[in-house]
């Protein structure tokens, strides 16, 4: 298990730990996370090598359903820096548990 997966409470552990191992056998890897917000979103256009998944083919992820928000994570270069970007988030108006709000 992932070391980093040990700070996280247990009973997150499983859940985490599947929507990690998907995403890292389909290469989404990087050295810095982003989380765009409103008319943020086309930063991802910007990046090179970029390729994306829905939030909904991640095993244990919610998807959102804010309109204006992609609801994708994007893997991809910004210059020299490997980045994993969150292009939408989650929002509690949604009517989501906490819990889903906060993986």
């Amino acid at each position: 298990m992932n070391e980093r997966l040990l700070l996280l409470a247990e009973s997150w552990r499983p859940r985490v730990a599947e929507a990690v191992e998907f995403l890292e056998e389909k290469g989404f890897t990087g050295k810095v996370g982003l989380i765009l917000g409103s008319g943020l979103g086309n930063f991802v256009d910007s990046l090179d090598d970029a390729r994306s998944i829905d939030y909904a083919e991640i095993p244990g992820y919610t998807t959102t359903t804010v309109a204006e928000h992609k609801g994708r994570l994007v893997s991809g270069r910004a210059g020299d820096v490997e980045v994993l970007v969150m292009q939408g988030r989650l929002h509690p108006y949604e009517g989501l548990p906490a819990a889903d709000l906060l993986l």
